[in-house]
C-alpha cells in the first residue's frame, strides 16, 4: 500500500493507494478544544453528540467536532500547528495529533513501506520539529519520505510541462515556493504569510472580537475567515473597508512571493523558459487571484521569457496527490538501481 500524509496547518489530509487503482482520501481539521473534565462538560458533549478524548484530566474535542463546539460556547479552537509548528511544551497537541493519525492512516501492510510526508512549511525550514511527524508515521509501520508542498504541487499538476515549473502552495501558515526541474526539487523558499495571517490582520484591523462564556475576549478569527472564504468574495471589489483591507493584505503577500521568485530565478541563473507557475492552496482560490498575482510579478524585473503561464489548482488534495507521485517515482528509481 502506498500512502501520503499532508500535515496542513488548516486540515490534515491522508491519501492511500490500496491495490492498483483504489485511492482512499481522509481528512480532519488541524484544531482541538480543551474543556475541564467535569460531569457537566461530559453531559454537554453528550447532548451535542460530540466525541471526546481524556487528556491530562481534561476533555479534548478534536478537529471538525471542535468547530461544532465553538458554535455553542464561542470557545475558539486551538491550532495543533501553532505558527506552523508543534511545540515540545504542548503535550496535548502532540497526543491529539497522534490520535488523529492513528484514526486516519491505516497501518502499513508491510513494515517499512514508504509514506510521503508534507509538513507545514515552517517545519521543513529548520525552525520546527519534523522528526515528531516522521515518528508518528513511523509508528504506523511506514518509512517517512519528506516532500515540500510546493514540490508536491508540481508533481501533482505538472505533467504537461514535464514536471518543470515553479510550484507555490498558498497555505494557512505560509507560502511554500519551489523551483522544480523534471520532477526534482532545485530550490525552495518559505514566506511566513498565509491565510491565518490574513484572518488575524482582518480581525485586528476591523476590531472584531468574540467573548466566551467566562467573559474572556478573543479576536473573532473564525467569523472573519468565513467572510473571506465566501463564494462571492473577489479581489476585484472594494466596496467597504474590510474588502479594501483584504485586497491590501493579498497585495502585500503576493509582492513578497514575487520578490522571492525573482531571487530564486536569479540564484539559479535561469535564462531560458518560460517556467509556468502552478498555485495550490485555499488562499489562491479567491476570484481575482491570478490578476493580482500577475500585477505583483510585473513589479519585479522578471521577463516573459523567464516566467510563463499561471494556473491555480483548486483541488484540496493536490499536495497529498503529489506526495503519492513522489513515492512512486522514488520506488521506481530504487527498483531500477
Amino acid at each position: 500500500m502506498t500512502a501520503s500524509v499532508d500535515f496542513g496547518s488548516h486540515r490534515i489530509r491522508v491519501l492511500t493507494l490500496e491495490g492498483d487503482k483504489n485511492i482512499v482520501a481522509r481528512n480532519f481539521r488541524s484544531v482541538y478544544s480543551i474543556l475541564p473534565d467535569t460531569q457537566e462538560q461530559r453531559a454537554m458533549l453528550g447532548r451535542l453528540g460530540l466525541p471526546f478524548a481524556v487528556c491530562e484530566n481534561h476533555l479534548a474535542v478534536l478537529g471538525d467536532y471542535s468547530d461544532e463546539l465553538g458554535c455553542v460556547n464561542s470557545l475558539p479552537a486551538v491550532q495543533i500547528f501553532n505558527d506552523g509548528q508543534i511545540a515540545a511544551s504542548d503535550p496535548p497537541a502532540r497526543q491529539i495529533l497522534n490520535t488523529l493519525i492513528e484514526s486516519m492512516l491505516p497501518a502499513a501492510q508491510e513494515q517499512g513501506e514508504p509514506c510521503a510526508v508534507t509538513a507545514p512549511g515552517l517545519f521543513q525550514s529548520g525552525t520546527g520539529s519534523p522528526e515528531f511527524l516522521d515518528k508518528l508515521v513511523g509508528l504506523r509501520g511506514y518509512t517517512p519520505m519528506p516532500v515540500s508542498a510546493g514540490h508536491a504541487t508540481v508533481l501533482a499538476e505538472g505533467s504537461a510541462t514535464r514536471f518543470s515549473a515553479i510550484g507555490i502552495a498558498f497555505g494557512a501558515q505560509c507560502c511554500d515556493i519551489a523551483l522544480v526541474g523534471r520532477g526534482n526539487l532545485i530550490d525552495r523558499e518559505i514566506i511566513s504569510k498565509g491565510g491565518d495571517w490574513m484572518n488575524i490582520e482582518l480581525a485586528r484591523q476591523s476590531e472584531q472580537y468574540v467573548y466566551d462564556r467566562d467573559g474572556r475576549c478573543y479576536l473573532d478569527i473564525e467569523s472573519v475567515a468565513k467572510w473571506k472564504e465566501a463564494s462571492f468574495r473577489t479581489l476585484d471589489r472594494r466596496d467597504n473597508a474590510l474588502e479594501h483591507t483584504l485586497g491590501n493584505l493579498y497585495l502585500e503577500m503576493l509582492q513578497s512571493v514575487a520578490a522571492t521568485i525573482q531571487a530564486i530565478v536569479r540564484r539559479n541563473a535561469i535564462q531560458s523558459g518560460p517556467l509556468p507557475i502552478l498555485c495550490s492552496g485555499g488562499v489562491a482560490s479567491i476570484d481575482g487571484f491570478v490578476d493580482a498575482f500577475r500585477h505583483a510579478l510585473r513589479t519585479t524585473n522578471l521577463s516573459a521569457e523567464q516566467v510563463g503561464a499561471m494556473r491555480v489548482i483548486e483541488d484540496p488534495l493536490c499536495a497529498a496527490r503529489g506526495g503519492l507521485i513522489q513515492v512512486a517515482l522514488q520506488t521506481e528509481a530504487r527498483s531500477a538501481a
